[in-house]
Order: structure tokens, then C-alpha cells, then sequence
């Protein structure tokens, strides 16, 4: 019998929450839709900085602004490379040492 109460009185904070969560998928359309450049521009700027190949691309927020985050292969090392995507600029290239 408690255990019945008290998931009734948890029940509507749990509704509550999950009607004002964002699902995954409303979350990236958001991120596409503040994305000027595409991915395949992405994937070419991050290549060309480091002369490798991209191995791996994905859309995300940092600090408010919304990047391209490239694992790109070169020789035998693996760099990170972030790009805007709203303007194509690089914001940041390392060596990924893990």
C-alpha cells in the first residue's frame, strides 16, 4: 500500500518532466538548423587542415556554439579537429593522445 501511494505522488512529477524534455532528435534538428556549412564541408576543412582522412564526424554544441567535431587520420595519428558550423572556420586541432 505505501509503495502504491507513493508512486502516485511521484507520478505527476514524472509526467511533468518528460513534458518539457526534448528528445534527441529535436535537439539535433535545432543543431542542423543553426549549421551553414554542411557535413561534407566539415569533413573536407577538417581533412585538408591536417592532410589525413576523416574517420569520424559529428554535429554538436560547445559553449553555446554549434561544431563539427572531426577525428581525422594522418599517418599514424589520430588529431581532433572542430570547425564551425555556421561559418566553416577551425576552432581547434590536437593531437588525440588516447
Amino acid at each position: 500500500m505505501k509503495t502504491a501511494l507513493a508512486l502516485l505522488a511521484l507520478a505527476p512529477m514524472m509526467v511533468a518532466q518528460n513534458a518539457f524534455a526534448r528528445t534527441d532528435a529535436e535537439e539535433y534538428a535545432d543543431l542542423l538548423a543553426k549549421a551553414k556549412i554542411t557535413l561534407a564541408q566539415a569533413a573536407d576543412t577538417a581533412a585538408a587542415r591536417v592532410s589525413g582522412t576523416v574517420v569520424k564526424i559529428e554535429l554538436d554544441s560547445n559553449r553555446g556554439q554549434v561544431v563539427f567535431e572531426a577525428d581525422v587520420l594522418a599517418g599514424n595519428r589520430l588529431y581532433d579537429v572542430n570547425i564551425n558550423a555556421e561559418d566553416g572556420t577551425v576552432l581547434d586541432v590536437h593531437e588525440d593522445l588516447d
